[in-house]
């Protein structure tokens, strides 16, 4: 799954429509300001053309480079933890990310893509 828990619990009870959000929030022990800032996070990270293009099953970059940025961008996780778990650096890992955002502005302007990534082996 790419979000946690209590972030797939809120979506599936709002799509489904169970609740009003401050009935949600209230239910969940959150303030009402946090659960609103919550959704806003996740509708920025889930709707970023950039994490729909790391969706994409087409998506041409190495399955370590697109699980990195996914783990990142989409489900939010922080850079110090995907480095100890891909066994980076936070340097190299934040360079891995910068390339794949530069993949993405080449993608989306339909220029050719940049040279292959150094930084992975």
């Amino acid at each position: 799954h790419l979000l946690n828990p209590q972030d797939r619990t809120i979506l599936k009870l709002l799509a489904q429509g169970c609740m009003h959000r401050s009935v949600l929030a209230d239910a969940l022990g959150l303030p009402r300001g946090t659960l609103s800032r919550r959704l806003r996070r996740l509708a920025r990270r889930l709707l970023d053309p950039l994490a729909l293009a790391l969706l994409d099953e087409t998506c041409p970059l190495a399955p370590d480079q697109r699980a990195i940025a996914i783990a990142h961008l989409v489900a939010g996780e922080s850079v110090c933890t995907l480095a100890r778990r891909f066994r980076l650096t936070p340097g190299r890992l934040r360079r891995l990310l910068d390339y794949v955002r530069g993949w993405h502005r080449g993608a989306a302007s339909n220029k050719p893509p940049p040279p292959a990534n150094p930084i992975l082996p």
